[in-house]
């Protein structure tokens, strides 16, 4: 969808910005106390709890917590924000695409979109993980 709607040097930091978003929310979700396991149903089906969840709380955290400083720490390359990924060289990476041929920016942006998806995927079950937790599920239970 983003590849049709942004040009070839507009793409990769598109990626790049998108990335870092959901990188610093599931790292908050991850170190903080949402995450109950108390083994307390909130909900009884997981469609509940994942909007709950990925609908209500992280769309908060991102409006509330991520949004306010994201331009900052997209623009900060001294500093890695992201401990999975050397996010700083990524976005380097991406930033330089504008000068590939047809034939390695194909190749180049190919990489990046595997590592795009291999990164959400994981914060995508760190949501899940914590959708589970609201079905009162406890962390050798929870079928992640």
């Amino acid at each position: 969808m983003w590849k049709r709607r942004y040009s070839k040097e507009e793409y990769p930091i598109k990626i790049a910005g998108n990335l870092l978003y959901e990188g610093l929310t599931s790292l908050l979700i991850w170190n903080s106390n949402y995450f109950s396991f108390n083994g307390k149903s909130i909900y009884k089906y997981f469609d509940d709890a994942w909007n709950d969840a990925y609908n209500s709380t992280v769309s908060s955290i991102q409006t509330d917590q991520i949004l306010p400083s994201l331009n900052h720490m997209f623009n900060d390359s001294e500093k890695n924000y992201l401990g999975e990924i050397n996010f700083p060289f990524f976005k380097n990476r991406c930033e330089n695409f504008s000068i590939l041929t047809d034939h390695d920016y194909s190749k180049s942006i190919e990489e990046v979109e595997f590592s795009y998806f291999y990164y959400t995927g994981a914060y995508m079950c760190i949501y899940e993980m914590y959708a589970l937790s609201l079905m009162g599920m406890n962390k050798t239970k929870a079928p992640c």
